[in-house]
């Protein structure tokens, strides 16, 4: 019995997998094809330094403000400390593992500390990554008048905008149908539920806990300083790509920054590979071209600013996981659970 549950996790974790494999295997041939390697490499080692280390620095600040962040959406309800270190481990594991993994991760480790459990956690979790999205929607919506689009991937990008705003906005709708109508809601939910082998009102509890986590979006005064604070974060993270830039390019465009952040960010939400390999990569050559970077250069900057900020998720991330006593093998149990 236990050899036989042991390769139904095997094969589940292979199906899993298995396809976001292959997908960074074929970004990797395909780059192979059209870069030129040695130029590459040449690039990479002539890297200048010191924008590295301002790169670095960039994405130490985001960290701390996205965690300040975090703190401020959950109304102070888990200790800034407990909040470092998940979000520490949240961002090793999305860098480990696909699917957004990270996210799950920071559920199991905060769930003990809110009444509301791992439901009201990940309501938190999607309030906040919704509000983030907003806010690069908006930089990259500013950003657009400076912007002449050469190419079709150029005018396509530019002309983009209407159908992220339709998504957000259908989003926030639905959300505040939620909060609106939450008893009608759960009526409805007990009836379905009574008709069901599930315990109803536990399933009830964490229904409205989910709800109760969505309404912070309609509370000003705790959605209002987390915009602020995830513009602060966007700020850090472009000024991150500008300087991933400068490293290889001698004056790069604080635009082009902009736009990498952000189709990076969809690329991510489309296609999610562990710490985004390839998609951010993709992203970087693809937004860089349209600004007349060559995609050697390109691919520098996507290599040296993913590389970097990988190995600080991961160091950061071990840390934290030995101090809250986290595994990953606890966390692939509970995916397959």
């Amino acid at each position: 019995m236990a050899k036989a549950a042991q390769t139904a996790d095997v094969r589940g974790l292979v199906r899993r997998y298995i396809p976001p494999a292959l997908l960074l295997a074929g970004l990797i041939a395909a780059a192979c094809a059209v870069i030129d390697l040695r130029r590459l490499g040449e690039l990479l080692l002539a890297a200048r330094p010191w924008p590295l280390v301002a790169l670095l620095a960039c994405h130490l600040a985001n960290i701390l403000a996205h965690v300040l962040r975090l703190y401020v959406l959950m109304d102070r309800a888990v200790p800034l400390r407990a909040l470092y270190h998940a979000n520490n481990v949240c961002n090793m594991v999305n860098s480990l593992l696909p699917f957004r993994a990270g996210e799950l991760a920071m559920t199991l480790l905060l769930s003990r500390q809110v009444p509301g459990g791992g439901a009201e956690v990940l309501s938190w979790l999607f309030v906040d990554r919704l509000i983030g999205l907003i806010a690069i929607l908006l930089v990259f919506l500013a950003a657009l008048p400076g912007f002449s689009p050469h190419g079709a991937a150029a005018v396509s990008l530019a002309n983009s905008w209407v159908y992220y705003v339709a998504a957000f906005g259908g989003i926030v709708l639905l959300m505040l149908v939620a909060v609106l109508f939450e008893e009608p809601l759960m009526s409805l939910a007990r009836k379905i539920l009574d008709r069901l082998p599930l315990g109803t009102e536990s399933t009830l509890a964490r229904l409205r806990a989910g709800i109760g986590g969505l309404r912070s979006l309609f509370r000003l005064r705790t959605s209002l300083p987390v915009f602020l604070l995830a513009l602060c974060c966007w700020g850090f993270i472009v000024a991150l790509n500008y300087f991933g830039m400068l490293s290889v390019i001698p004056d790069p465009s604080p635009t082009a920054a902009i736009f990498v952040t952000f189709l990076t960010i969809v690329g991510i939400m489309l296609v999610s590979t562990p710490s985004g390999v390839g998609t951010v990569h993709g992203a970087t050559v693809l937004v860089l071209s349209m600004f007349g970077i060559g995609a050697e250069q390109a691919l520098a900057v996507g290599i040296l600013a993913h590389a970097l900020v990988t190995a600080a998720n991961i160091g950061l991330g071990m840390l934290s996981a030995h101090s809250l006593q986290f595994s990953i093998g606890r966390l692939l149990r509970r995916e397959q659970m």
